[in-house]
Formats: structure tokens, C-alpha cells, sequence
């Protein structure tokens, strides 16, 4: 069964509602293009939404909105976060639905498609350069959850020093990152990273060759699945994959491969997304890796 749009008003905005299956979800019409309230039928999204910044619009400043956005690595201030506000496309095609719109700065055409797959939903990403010189940029898709939750990310397995001799687990800190700050734990397989409404920004970056983000939070469980390209093609001191929080919320953001992308060229990023209702992530490591194993197992797998 195709997907269904129909068009209602939220927060004094036009959104255009979609249903695909069993999931239902909100696009904007006047900023974006951006993924909103995702949920299954009636029931809570994970998703963080700034509903103060909808019914204000302020124009010509970044507003976060929440939601899932795509945008370009690395980040550049005011190139990379140019306001939103503008008129964005949206429509369905085929099983999927697609919204589009482009940054006004950057002259970069952002698409997202959203359709089916498995039990979860396969999430596209497109990056058109649109400007009159080469671009060199990474794809770089961020969904925004709810406060109240905790990421839960993989590191590479453990071995020991007479198994392996060479380096694993890439991870970089921004300038603000508190390697002390009580919100992360650091386990011997997991990094689990909580949101407190009292705490300061913090971010983290990591290259995951699993490729597997989750969060739990309000009884609901979100993941994501993405692609790991090496690490030398990398953003960021070569990450696939970073989380940043705040006192409002946690983003769970993948990224894909540094590309020179000349004018009229493109660059593809997927993704594949699990949302269920669930118990969260048990205390204590064993317990916590089996959690994570399971879930991680039901996120649809990339298509090839």
C-alpha cells in the first residue's frame, strides 16, 4: 500500500502528515526539509520538537526545530547552519515519501526519502550541489531525540595485546567535551551516553564499523543503522558516526564519506531506522551488551 499524505496545520505551521505502514510522521511546508514527530500510530515520538521556534520563525538565524535534518559536513558556521525558512517540495514516489529543499547559502538541494523496509523504515539522503564551484562535504544525517533518554554505541570488540597490536576505536572530542562528565559511562564494549535537562553541551565522535546508534528513553526505543566508510574518507578526524547533547535534548547524527562534489553533482547517504516500544538498557555490562545486541539485530539491514 502506497503512502498516504494529507495536509494539516501544528504549532500555526503547514506540515503535510504521511502514513507508511504502521509509522506516522510530519514534513514541514515552510522550512526544512526536515522529518518530524515520528511515531507509531497515536503513540509518542522519540522526537524532539521545538515548538516555540515553529510558531516563531524567526528568519535569517538557525533554529534547530528538531526533528531529522540533513545537512553537509564539516560544520561551518553560517554556511552549514543557514536557516532553514523557506518553501520545501513535498510528494510521493513510489513506496516513499520525498521532501526537498535548499539552503540558501550553501546552494545545496537537500532531499530525504522515507519508505518501508522490513519492520523499520529505509531513510535516503541526498546532497545536490546546486552553486557554481566544487564543494568538498560529507553527507550528514541528525535526528534530534527527546531529553530523558540515553545513546547507547558499540565500540570496537575487545582483544587482548597478545591478539592485536594495532589501533581500534577512532574517537574524537570537541573542545567542551568533559571526558570526567558524570552523563557517560565508559564500558568495556559500550559508551553510554545520558541526557540531563542540567547539563552542558557535550559531543562525541566515533568511527563505528558496525554502524548501529541506539536511544532509549519514555519506554521507546530508536535506532539506527548506517554505513561505514573507511576512516581516512571520514569527516572530522574521520567519524561516521556523532553524538552531541544538551540540557533540551540528544542527537544521534551518521555521517558518510567526504566527497568533491562539482556543480550539478550529488552525494548519497542512507540509512535504516528501528522504532519500537521496549524496555530500556538494563544496568550492568553483560546485560547491557545483550540489550544492544538484540536490538541492533532488528534494525533493518542497509540495502546493498
Amino acid at each position: 500500500m502506497p503512502p498516504t499524505l494529507s495536509h494539516v496545520e501544528l504549532l500555526r505551521a503547514p506540515f503535510v502528515r504521511s502514513e507508511i505502514g504502521p509509522f506516522r510522521f510530519e514534513v514541514p511546508l515552510a522550512f526544512g526539509p526536515r522529518v518530524m514527530n515520528l511515531r507509531i500510530g497515536d503513540r509518542a515520538s522519540p522526537f524532539m520538537v521545538y515548538e516555540d521556534q515553529i510558531r516563531r520563525q524567526t528568519p535569517d538565524v538557525f533554529l534547530n526545530f528538531g526533528g531529522h535534518r540533513l545537512w553537509a559536513a564539516p560544520e561551518i558556521s553560517g554556511w552549514t547552519d543557514a536557516s532553514d525558512l523557506g518553501p520545501t517540495e513535498v510528494e510521493v514516489r513510489g513506496d516513499a515519501v520525498w521532501t526537498a529543499g535548499e539552503n540558501p547559502v550553501s546552494r545545496l538541494w537537500r532531499e530525504i526519502s522515507v519508505e518501508p523496509l522490513g519492520e523499520g523504515l529505509l531513510v535516503r539522503h541526498r546532497l545536490t550541489n546546486r552553486g557554481d564551484r566544487t564543494v568538498r562535504i560529507a553527507p550528514w544525517a541528525l535526528t534530534v531525540l527527546k531529553g530523558g533518554g540515553e545513546a547507547v554505541l558499540a565500540q570496537e570488540p575487545y582483544a587482548s595485546h597478545e591478539d592485536v597490536l594495532l589501533p581500534a576505536r577512532p574517537m574524537v572530542l570537541w573542545p567542551y567535551t568533559d571526558m570526567s562528565d558524570p552523563r557517560v559511562s565508559w564500558g568495556r564494549r559500550l559508551i553510554r551516553l545520558r541526557h540531563d535537562p542540567e547539563g552542558r553541551p557535550f559531543k562525541l565522535g566515533l568511527w563505528m564499523s558496525e554502524g548501529v546508534a541506539l536511544w532509549h528513553g519514555q519506554g521507546l526505543i530508536f535506532g539506527k543503522r548506517f554505513q561505514s566508510p573507511p576512516a581516512s574518507d571520514c569527516p572530522d578526524f574521520g567519524v561516521n558516526f556523532e553524538t552531541f547533547t544538551n540540557q533540551d535534548m540528544l542527537e544521534l547524527e551518521s555521517l558518510g564519506a567526504v566527497r568533491d562534489v562539482e556543480p550539478g553533482g550529488s552525494v548519497d547517504h542512507a540509512e535504516t531506522w528501528l522504532l519500537c516500544e521496549g524496555a530500556g538498557c538494563p544496568d550492568g555490562e553483560a546485560d547491557a551488551v545483550a540489550w544492544h545486541g538484540e536490538r541492533s539485530r532488528q534494525i533493518p539491514q542497509l540495502p546493498t
